[in-house]
């Protein structure tokens, strides 16, 4: 069909004529208007009124169909250009737009035009029920919560002006803002995504790790925040997931101790500048031995730490760097 078509482009040049083709690999629409489209989903769904955003690849003028209003956008609508598609013209003409200029979707309208209107705002975050067709509180609060988010008239009145801003692929997402009290509603998710992520960080113990927001993830999103020079809120917006989930995430610096008989390369390190700072005069052995638990209780406590002997992440970090504190015996 869009290979015979007069005239085609991609989705993003689309002209507001009702009528126009359709097309994405193996399938095609109908364009009724106002960034709504009508196409026969699937057996189980049917015909189905949808927004174009994210579905959709091109345009096209149908063959044999005449077009009114031209192509440069200014509207328009679609006639047989001939006898023989009488039947077309009927099916298009009655394919109007979600809404016409001066009319709305509000408190109380239902059909499938809410539904649709409840379907694109739940893709954008905004809608977490059932689309039930029908237009009560909670789909005003989404399309509330979407107007203000794209800059709009919060109205709650789904109008013409908030129909193109809600087609558009440019539409603003809700933005979660994850906190106590949060759940997932499976054995995957936003918040469990959170905390498995926590937990690699050493954060939060993995037996901890349950899609619920509790009092221990928010201290542990708190404690990664205070560790990342963030605000210590204990609730993570899109910045600090963001920051969570980036590969060069802090890891707790509070944890990851060396406890006596630890072995391996990083402790031969740690030997190796204990020793060249003055805390020690023995060898790296690369084993967490009694005389290394020595000298790094001495280095804790010169550089103002608590003399444990065994050095976390952070006295690490501290040790390596050029605000270590040297020995007084150095010279």
């Amino acid at each position: 069909m869009i290979a015979n078509s007069p005239e085609s482009g991609s989705i993003g040049s689309i002209p507001n004529i009702p009528g126009l083709g359709l097309w994405t690999n193996g399938h095609v629409g109908v364009y009724v208007g106002n960034g709504m489209a009508i196409d026969a989903e699937n057996e189980r769904l049917g015909v189905c009124l949808k927004p174009i955003a994210g579905r959709w690849s091109k345009w096209f003028k149908v063959s044999g169909v005449s077009y009114g209003g031209g192509s440069g956008g200014s509207g328009g609508s679609a006639s047989s250009s001939s006898s023989s598609s009488s039947s077309t013209k009927k099916s298009i003409q009655s394919s109007t737009p979600i809404v016409q200029k001066d009319e709305t979707l509000q408190l109380g309208s239902s059909g499938d035009m809410v539904k649709a209107l409840q379907t694109r705002l739940g893709e954008l975050g905004y809608y977490k029920y059932s689309d039930t067709g029908y237009f009560g509180n909670e789909t005003k609060e989404a399309l509330e919560a979407f107007q203000a988010k794209a800059g709009l008239n919060v109205t709650g009145i789904f109008d013409s002006k908030t129909a193109t801003a809600l087609s558009s692929d440019n539409a603003p997402k809700a933005t979660t803002i994850y906190a106590k009290g949060m759940k997932d509603d499976g054995d995957t998710g936003s918040v469990r995504d959170i905390q498995i992520r926590l937990s690699q960080l050493d954060y939060l113990p993995a037996e901890s790790i349950t899609g619920y927001f509790g009092d221990e993830t928010e201290t542990a999103v708190a404690t990664f925040q205070s560790s990342s020079n963030l605000e210590a809120t204990g609730t993570v917006p899109p910045e600090v997931k963001d920051k969570l989930m980036a590969e060069n995430a802090l890891m707790n610096p509070n944890k990851g101790e060396m406890p006596l008989g630890t072995t391996g390369e990083e402790v031969t390190k740690v030997q190796q500048k204990l020793r060249e700072l003055r805390y020690t005069t023995a060898a790296a052995t690369g084993t967490y031995n009694e005389e290394t638990m020595t000298a790094a209780k001495a280095f804790q406590e010169f550089n103002g730490m608590n003399p444990t002997g065994s050095l976390n992440r952070g006295q690490r970090e501290t040790l390596f760097s050029a605000n270590a504190v040297k020995s007084p015996t150095y010279n």
